[in-house]
């Protein structure tokens, strides 16, 4: 093999390593899910002055975290913000449904602990015995009266079934199936 030959493998290789694009990063695993969050958080203070986001629902699949925002210009209205492959997009218009209040909807972001999601994903594998399809963290639309407004989890497993968690981090357990009435 001659050195020219040898050069232009060389640079083969180094075309087809670009192309191949940015690393995925697992937001599952270590604190991936709160890097993500803040570089959000970031980019929202950059272009909307907003560095403590009212938020309508944060999404996290292995690939991508994704969050709806209030927007801190024109409140009353939701902007759809993700991070992927590396880089922070959005902002996005999210349209609203439904007669639900936005303000009893929405939460505050800074009061959440990302650091918990690799335990609540191992936790829901654990427990379930199934992977982890994405986790939805939001006010439930049943919670929406004043007296019963929580956060919670929804773990949505690959397969269909889905689970619940604290934002703490506490998994909801399995149910033993009811056993059958007999009727007389």
């Amino acid at each position: 093999m001659n050195s020219s030959t040898k050069i232009l493998f060389g640079l083969l290789a180094v075309s087809i390593a670009a192309c191949s694009g940015p690393k995925q990063e697992d937001m599952f695993s270590g604190d991936m899910a709160k890097r993500a969050v803040d570089k959000i958080v970031a980019e929202l203070g950059d272009k909307n002055g907003d560095k403590n986001p009212k938020v309508l629902k944060v999404r996290i699949t292995s690939a991508q975290v994704e969050m709806n925002v209030e927007n801190a210009k024109k409140r009353g209205t939701v902007q759809n913000w993700w991070y992927y492959k590396l880089e922070v997009g959005g902002p996005r218009k999210v349209s609203l449904y439904g007669s639900g209040s936005l303000a009893a909807s929405l939460f505050d972001l800074s009061k959440i602990d990302f650091k918990t999601v690799p335990k609540i994903i191992a936790d829901a594998k654990k427990l379930w015995g199934k992977d982890v399809k994405e986790m939805v963290l939001r006010i439930p639309v049943r919670a929406y009266s004043a007296r019963s407004q929580y956060l919670k989890w929804t773990i949505n497993f690959k397969g269909g079934s889905f689970t619940y968690a604290t934002v703490a981090g506490k998994v909801a357990p399995r149910m033993k199936p009811r056993k059958k009435r007999k009727r007389k």
